[in-house]
């Protein structure tokens, strides 16, 4: 059996729109990839800043207690109505602490989000390049399908409107054209 050109043609259209599809796909992951190796680099780069800020944190609050210290020293023997000088300098280390740990837990927080955006983009790149696949397969599916329909030639090239009469006769149902609908207009 001989190829005809119409069928040359269809396979090469079919060739080319895979081609097309899978070209699609390798770009979706390679978006996807490249969205996740940004993703880490940011993740890192939380970390690294929460870590800098948390030993940021814990000097400047070293220098506030030493400062503290010496005023508060200085003073001996003054007694404050909630307590003494050294529960309130001892309040003081803890909010220092608790700022500093704040920042660092801060940066790994961000770093997890950026984490969790790296991962989606990989799974949105694995639907895209899966949806491509399937349109190209469900484009050859059609294909194939549309050369069994029947009244097209063997070629597949008879589309469109087939010779004869039109189906929008009703038989004697038919509405004449001259009567008056009573459309406005």
């Amino acid at each position: 059996m001989a190829i005809t050109a119409a069928q040359g043609l269809m396979f090469a259209g079919n060739f080319m729109s895979g081609l097309s599809s899978s070209m699609q796909a390798n770009a979706a992951m390679k978006t996807a990839y490249a969205q996740n190796a940004a993703a880490q680099y940011n993740a890192l780069l939380s970390e690294i800043e929460g870590h800098r800020e948390y030993v940021r944190r814990k000097r400047l609050a070293r220098r506030a207690l030493s400062s503290q210290y010496v005023q508060m020293a200085g003073k001996s023997g003054v007694i404050a109505e909630e307590g003494s000088w050294l529960e309130r300098w001892a309040g003081n280390a803890a909010e220092y602490e608790r700022d500093a740990l704040n920042a660092a837990i801060a940066g790994r927080n961000t770093a997890r989000l950026e984490r969790m955006r790296g991962a989606a983009a990989i799974q949105t790149g694995k639907d895209r390049r899966a949806a491509s696949y399937i349109g190209a397969a469900s484009r050859a599916l059609y294909t194939g399908l549309s050369l069994g329909i029947p009244g097209a030639d063997v070629a597949g090239t008879d589309y469109g409107p087939r010779p004869g009469p039109l189906a929008t006769s009703y038989g004697e149902y038919d509405l004449p054209a001259s009567m008056n609908y009573g459309m406005v207009g």
